[in-house]
């Protein structure tokens, strides 16, 4: 497709990293060049139906660190999606691979809205940007919060981008996933509020050029 259409400019692949073939596949994903990073759904919490690996400790996993060691040295980027009860997992990660880009996809999930979950995820996101080699996403909006308004969410986004800064803050739709609770234009348009107090360079790092950095686009 991008050698007939021109897009897309950046691939992000799966793969299994506690997988014993896993560098094998990285290796050949890596081949690809539009290729820069893998994602691998981590979601964990008590709730089975909020699970999408079997074990709540697979980022502290010797197979599976030995797959996520692979990456840095072949190019590829992490996206990681977790629940903020994760967080502590996830600084462990990326401090022992400082080497690894991560990026924190749907800005880091909340499995609702209320005032204790809010709480937890705002110091969950406050200690994951201690970590120079952790950007984070703002996508999935509707993820944990069906019916999400713009009061709701702007200080939500904004206090992501107060915590990482527009040098490591981007934009992810989510898109077609999130159609199920908003149109483009009203995701759009949520983020764009989130920044509109910043200056011109910043709204055009977290708009623009942060994604274009990480992805080298």
């Amino acid at each position: 497709m991008a050698s007939h259409e021109g897009w897309p400019d950046a691939i992000v692949g799966f793969a299994d990293l506690s997988d014993p073939k896993a560098r094998a596949l990285l290796e050949a994903h890596a081949a690809f060049p539009r290729m820069r990073g893998i994602r691998q759904i981590l979601n964990w919490q008590e709730e089975p139906r909020l699970r999408s690996v079997a074990r709540a400790d697979l980022m502290d996993d010797r197979a599976w660190r030995e797959g996520f060691g692979l990456l840095a040295p072949l190019g590829l980027s992490f996206d990681l999606q977790i629940y903020w009860q994760q967080a502590d997992e996830a600084l462990r990660l990326a401090r022992a691979f400082p080497e690894t880009r991560i990026v924190l996809d749907h800005t880091v999930m909340m499995s609702g809205r209320s005032a204790e979950e809010i709480a937890g995820w705002r110091c969950a996101v406050r200690r994951l940007a201690t970590a120079d080699n952790i950007a984070i996403k703002l996508s999935g909006f509707g993820l944990g919060n069906r019916s999400w308004t713009l009061d709701t969410t702007l200080p939500l986004l904004r206090h992501a981008i107060d915590c990482f800064g527009p040098g490591r803050t981007m934009v992810g739709t989510n898109l077609p996933v999130d159609r199920l609770f908003a149109t483009p234009e009203r995701i759009i348009s949520a983020i764009r509020a989130a920044v509109l107090d910043l200056s011109a360079a910043e709204r055009r790092a977290i708009l623009r050029t942060t994604a274009e950095r990480f992805y080298r686009i």
